[in-house]
């Protein structure tokens, strides 16, 4: 019954973790940030700025377009249609993420956690790779992503979406190198598609299933 949650005319927020600063700029905990910054590039979209976070708009004329530009062909024959959506990079530590998360939350998604997608990175999965997260409740003991835990404490556990960057094990916080960056980034197009399907009036049991069964 998950898909009930994103039936309907609504607006949904898309919101990356990472940390601030040009240092964390290219480390590996600031995957999300570097995935949501190229969607937004894509998308060609102006960035504005609140104190919860750089953010950009998108609504149902620029998703459409998407369609047509990017000829994604097994979609654009669903006659699909698009919420407003806010592209958020969160402007706090990792440990901290839950207080903008929530701000954006409460101020415009009429306090619906279930219409939040988290992007972050995976130390669990292999670099460059992705993965979609339906409406669950996160454990909180077993959790090791501190940005992860400290937004679902915010939510006081809601279920919300997250969408999962593959940065493989190693040092947490090393530095991705050109070809670590270029794998992430060359994967645009996935990440891209992920943002619109969740944008969009398809069932999340079927957004769920079309983005986690790509290679």
């Amino acid at each position: 019954l998950q898909f009930l949650y994103f039936i309907g005319s609504m607006r949904k927020c898309v919101f990356a973790l990472g940390n601030p600063g040009r240092i964390h700029a290219t480390q590996k905990h600031n995957a999300g940030q570097i995935v949501l910054s190229r969607v937004i590039a894509d998308l060609g979209l102006e960035v504005k700025e609140r104190k919860s976070g750089l953010y950009a708009k998108a609504g149902n004329d620029v998703w459409q377009g998407v369609l047509e530009r990017k000829g994604f062909e097994q979609w654009k024959k669903l006659d699909l249609t698009f919420d407003d959506t806010y592209l958020v990079l969160c402007p706090s530590y990792m440990n901290l993420s839950g207080g903008p998360a929530k701000s954006w939350v409460s101020k415009r998604l009429e306090g619906d956690w279930s219409r939040m997608l988290v992007v972050h990175d995976e130390l669990d999965l292999p670099l460059g790779t992705l993965k979609m997260r339906g409406l669950r409740p996160i454990d909180l003991a077993a959790t090791g992503h501190n940005g992860v835990k400290n937004v679902s404490i915010a939510s006081h556990n809601a279920p919300y979406c997250r969408l999962r960057v593959g940065v493989g094990r190693g040092r947490p916080l090393a530095q991705l190198d050109a070809f670590a960056m270029n794998l992430i980034q060359g994967n645009h197009d996935r990440y891209l598609l992920a943002c619109l399907l969740f944008a969009s009036s398809l069932p999340l049991d079927r957004t769920l299933t079309a983005v986690n069964t790509v290679p």
